[in-house]
């Protein structure tokens, strides 16, 4: 969307739109690192409010609603994938059903060894079913925090984007000049 933008203002949407994509991948990147990942966040919304009066700026929009429109739905869009991203990152599996879940594992290995016969045969099959559902458990806290466990969610989709933008960046001089404005298009 960037040739939509004008000339002047090119330059600098394409810097805060990279700098974005790069404080956004910095924010997951931290991961239990709060006070450092709350600068990262701090700095993306500030730099995604930039973009935004860069958009509202009365020369953005060249006076072509269309122009307009097909900007803030593409800012928009990129606000919303970040706002996605941050809140699947902050949901948490409620403490309640992680609770349960590990009583329930308690009481089933206490019913187990009850109702076992009282041989030496069958303590090696409760030994690994209490090592599976602690596992299972653990698992399941591991998966919980999507940014620093074992388990973790792949940066690589954002990593892939500022690549690519930053693969264009020098490259933007030479589209904006040959790509033809939508006021100075021919009428076809």
């Amino acid at each position: 969307r960037l040739p939509l933008v004008p000339h002047a203002q090119q330059a600098e949407m394409a810097q805060l739109t990279r700098n974005y994509a790069e404080q956004r991948l910095a924010y997951f990147t931290f991961g239990i690192d709060k006070d450092t990942a709350l600068i990262a966040d701090k700095a993306a919304d500030d730099t995604i409010q930039r973009l935004w009066e860069a958009v509202r700026h009365p020369s953005t929009v060249r006076g072509v609603p269309p122009i307009a429109g097909t900007i803030v739905d593409h800012l928009g869009r990129i606000d919303d994938a970040a706002w996605r991203r941050d809140a699947l990152g902050r949901e948490h599996v409620p403490r309640l059903v992680i609770d349960m879940l590990a009583i329930f594992s308690f009481f089933t290995s206490v019913g187990m060894g009850f109702a076992a016969p009282r041989d030496l045969r069958t303590h090696p099959t409760h030994l690994i079913f209490f090592a599976l559902n602690a596992s299972a458990i653990m698992l399941m806290l591991d998966l919980d925090e999507p940014r620093t466990g074992l388990v973790t969610v792949s940066q690589r989709p954002m990593e892939e984007v500022i690549a690519i933008m930053a693969a264009h960046a020098g490259d933007a001089d030479r589209v904006t000049a040959t790509t033809p404005t939508p006021m100075t298009a021919p009428a076809s």
